[in-house]
C-alpha cells in the first residue's frame, strides 16, 4: 500500500510495460533526444540500458509472451514506422519483423506467441492486421474500413480492434484455434 519511486533521472520516462511475469518493467527514456529503452527489476535499483545506439525515434509495442524479445516501432526516414524485434539473450541484437514502405504500428503479440497484431496504411486508410511471429508471414486483414488495434485477449481467444466508423467502441472476434490464424464473426 506505499508508492515506491521507479525513476528518478532527469528527463522523460515513458512508455511503462510489465515483463509478462510481473518482475521487470520496460521503458523508454530520453532527454531531448531519440528514445533509450530501459527495463529495471522490481527487485533491483540499477536498469539495464538498451538501443542507446540507434538514433531513430522508438515506441515500445510490448514484450513477446516468454518474455524473451521486445516488440518496438521506429521511426526511419525511408521506410517511416517499422516494426522491430529486440531478443532480450544472446547479442542483444534488434531485428526488423516488418519494414516496408508503410507505417506499421500498435503492436501486440498473442498470448500463445503464435501471432502478432498491428496496424498498416498500406491500404491507404490505417487497418488492423495479423501475421505469424516470430517470423513474419501469412498476413490477414482484420479490418476492412479502417481500423485500430486493441489487443489480444488475456487468454489470446479474441482479438480486441475498434473501427474507424465507430471509434468509440470496441470490437472483439473469436480466434479459432488452428495452425492457419482464423478469426470468427
Amino acid at each position: 500500500g506505499v508508492a515506491t519511486r521507479l525513476t528518478d533521472e532527469p528527463g522523460f520516462n515513458g512508455s511503462p510495460n510489465w515483463s509478462p511475469d510481473g518482475t521487470r518493467i520496460a521503458y523508454l527514456w530520453s532527454d531531448n533526444s531519440p528514445e533509450i529503452l530501459k527495463i529495471k527489476s522490481l527487485a533491483g535499483d540499477s536498469a539495464t540500458t538498451l538501443l542507446d545506439s540507434d538514433p531513430l525515434f522508438k515506441n515500445l509495442q510490448g514484450w513477446s509472451p516468454d518474455g524473451r524479445s521486445i516488440v518496438y516501432s521506429r521511426l526511419d526516414p525511408a521506410t517511416q514506422w517499422d516494426l522491430w524485434v529486440l531478443p532480450l539473450d544472446g547479442d542483444r541484437k534488434p531485428r526488423p519483423f516488418l519494414r516496408t514502405r508503410f507505417n506499421e504500428n500498435n503492436a501486440g503479440v498473442s498470448p500463445d506467441g503464435r501471432w502478432i497484431s498491428y496496424v498498416s496504411d498500406e491500404s491507404g486508410q490505417t487497418e488492423v492486421y495479423v501475421q505469424s511471429f516470430p517470423v513474419p508471414g501469412g498476413k490477414y486483414q482484420v479490418t476492412t474500413g479502417g481500423g485500430g488495434n486493441g489487443g489480444w485477449s488475456w487468454d489470446g481467444k479474441q482479438l480486441i480492434y475498434v473501427l474507424s466508423s465507430d471509434p468509440l467502441h470496441g470490437y472483439e472476434a473469436d480466434v479459432q484455434s488452428g495452425s492457419e490464424f482464423r478469426l470468427g464473426p
